[in-house]
């Protein structure tokens, strides 16, 4: 005789993958970094150091939507935000 049990329905749970799972601190100490060494070949026309290590901050604040939590920050803000410049210049 087969024991009956019962089926609880399952719930749609937001999907994390998305969300911003990096903590502040990290992120700062990272853009930090790559800023340190990013934004003196990107200095152009009256763009001044400040002018670009601010687009590269909001370069990397929208790049953490696309940011796979399984590899290094620093490579993946690295790639996007040198891009981004080369693309903004």
């Amino acid at each position: 005789m087969k024991k009956k049990t019962k089926k609880t329905p399952k719930t749609n749970k937001p999907n994390k993958t998305n969300e911003f799972e990096v903590s502040d601190e990290d992120f700062l100490n990272t853009l930090d970094i790559i800023c340190k060494k990013l934004v003196y070949k990107f200095k152009f026309g009256y763009h001044d150091i400040e002018d670009m290590k601010q687009q590269a901050a909001i370069f990397a604040l929208e790049g953490l939507k696309k940011y796979d939590h399984s590899r290094p920050l620093e490579n993946f803000l690295w790639t996007h935000v040198r891009n981004r410049l080369f693309n903004f210049k």
